[in-house]
């Protein structure tokens, strides 16, 4: 029995070891040639993963790709070997190694991964890899309503087919029971595209439906100009408009392509990529949002939205070029998503865009992993209705600029707000205002006075060069805020700007810090910040356990 069990374990440990080795990868069909310019050649456990651009002047890459069991996965410079690189989010660093010019490591699991390497004493390319569970429930083509287009005359190409699929998806809507619209692989160029109610639009691995170049195939709806930047005339165009489209999907492993370097930067036209305005139980799910020419992804004045293992990759020299914006909208649950902005990667607002304004309530955020320009979870600015019952839970912002925003302008309430579990890792980033700032809790009146009150800051560590400021207004003050064993990195700041605390509270109450506050300072105070705190008309401040960290070569 003693050598049953033995061999047993030892076959265990075998095939522990080999399931590396052992895995399914599946690759994505790229049907155009953005990657060719990527300096790296990366495969996965062997298998060669084809690559794919984003932007045009400051280029990233990502690449993506189905795995059943661990893999091992390897980056190759063309030219010349990689001499360091890193690999983020932290949790993710499997065995990390470079060897003779490859830098290689295992992936365990799903989600996203930031590779930065450098090849002799250069910077290269940003790189992210993108590792997707294997797809189980594809549609099938005997489910009544199923709808082939290519079958229906749509092929792929440069011609913008925007009025024959529309035709196609107009037909869907009416069918009794709804129906599935399905892009096999390659490049579909459109106009806006409207989805009406039960229609489930899937694109598979390998599709793209690219937005045209021609900024006349994105009316504005009801003619109404794009003219401020305050979301209530912020952009009336968009590629994906699913207005009214109650019990509706868009899902599959394919990419809408928003053009915005064209349509934005030549063009000068906002065209949203996805505007779900006016509907209810809609899910979108494992699709990739690339390179919008103004907010990526719009949820306006909806009930019951679902967006799941969505990622998002836009174009930083695009302008206004948001993540997620749930807008006047209600239980609206944001999972495993991912998300490289130029602007806030995730925004929660109430505009009054196109007159349609009420509270907005019920957000849950889990699972996301962010690199923004500007910030990461944000409430705001646009607040003309109340934003309450919001959770940020189990986040993460890497390489960013900004952390933790409540921005009250607007005249609303912000209130029953908790952020648990969110890892900030913040940066200097070049002509970027307050840069490196981990919380900015602020009350403003532009449009109306309002209020910010019962937030919940739980296990939020912050590693940043820049302070932080909660500052109300002389009549209404910041109230109920909360720190749970908070923890706060402070690093050095190449711009010193003014000495300031690290936390600046001014015209608050009942402020308190509870649990252990953890305090880890990379260098003296004096680079940049005078103390952990600073309170000014603060009614009501309590702080319990502080753990004060210094290095040694900083203690005075």
């Amino acid at each position: 029995m003693k050598s049953i069990l033995l061999a047993i374990f030892l076959l265990a440990v075998i095939f522990s070891n080999c399931s590396v080795w052992a895995s399914k990868v599946i690759t994505y069909p790229v049907p155009d040639d953005s990657g060719e310019h990527c300096p790296f050649d990366i495969s996965i456990s062997g298998t060669k993963v084809p690559i794919e651009q984003i932007g045009v002047n400051n280029p990233v890459y990502y690449a993506r790709f189905q795995f059943s069991n661990p893999v091992r996965a390897s980056l190759k410079a063309k030219k010349t070997g990689i001499v360091d690189g890193y690999l983020k989010p932290v949790k993710y660093r499997k065995n990390v190694l470079i060897e003779n010019g490859i830098l290689s490591f295992d992936i365990e699991e799903p989600g996203v991964r930031m590779v930065r390497t450098w090849v002799n004493g250069e910077a290269q390319p940003m790189v992210f890899i993108v590792a997707e569970r294997i797809e189980t429930n594809p549609p099938k083509q005997t489910e009544p309503g199923f709808i082939d287009i290519q079958k229906r005359g749509v092929k792929p190409g440069a011609a913008v087919q925007t009025a024959a699929i529309q035709k196609i998806l107009d037909e869907c809507s009416s069918f009794p029971g709804g129906g599935v619209v399905f892009f096999p692989p390659g490049v579909y160029r459109t106009g806006t595209l409207r989805i009406g109610p039960n229609t489930t639009l899937y694109l598979s691995a390998g599709t793209v439906i690219k937005a045209s170049n021609n900024p006349k195939d994105f009316p504005s709806t009801n003619s109404w100009e794009e003219s401020d930047g305050e979301g209530v005339r912020h952009s009336f165009s968009r590629l994906i408009y699913m207005h009214k489209a109650d019990n509706s999907k868009i899902c599959g492993y394919g990419v809408i392509e928003g053009n915005g370097h064209v349509l934005r930067n030549v063009h000068d036209r906002r065209v949203q990529i996805l505007d779900i305005e006016q509907s209810k139980n809609v899910v979108v799910e494992n699709v990739v949002l690339r390179n919008s020419a103004s907010w990526t992804c719009h949820i306006l004045f909806c009930d019951n939205v679902e967006i799941k293992n969505v990622k998002i990759f836009g174009d930083w020299d695009v302008g206004n070029t948001d993540g997620i914006d749930p807008d006047s909208s209600r239980n609206v649950k944001i999972i495993d998503y991912f998300g490289y902005c130029g602007d806030d990667a995730i925004a929660i607002k109430c505009t009054n865009n196109s007159g349609l304004l009420q509270s907005c309530e019920n957000i849950t955020v889990k699972n996301a992993l962010v690199v923004t320009r500007k910030t990461a979870f944000k409430l705001g600015t646009e607040s003309r209705a109340d934003i309450k019952h919001v959770l940020f839970e189990n986040c993460e912002a890497i390489e960013s600029s900004r952390g933790i925003g409540l921005w009250m302008r607007d005249g609303g309430t912000f209130e029953d707000v908790v952020f648990k579990d969110v890892e900030l890792d913040l940066y200097e980033i070049k002509n970027e205002g307050w840069s490196g700032e981990p919380y900015r809790v602020v009350v403003e009146e532009r449009h109306g006075l309002g209020k910010i009150r019962n937030v919940v800051f739980e296990r939020v560590k912050a590693s940043a060069p820049f302070r932080s400021v909660f500052i109300g207004h002389e009549k209404s003050f910041i109230e109920d805020l909360k720190f749970v064993d908070c923890e706060w990195v402070i690093k050095p700041r190449e711009d010193k700007m003014v000495l300031s605390p690290a936390n600046v509270f001014d015209r608050a109450r009942n402020i308190s810090f509870l649990g252990t506050t953890r305090v880890k300072w990379q260098n003296r105070p004096a680079d940049l910040f005078n103390g952990f705190l600073g309170l000014s008309r603060v009614e009501n401040f309590s702080i319990g356990n502080v753990e004060n960290i210094w290095p040694k070569e900083a203690v005075p």
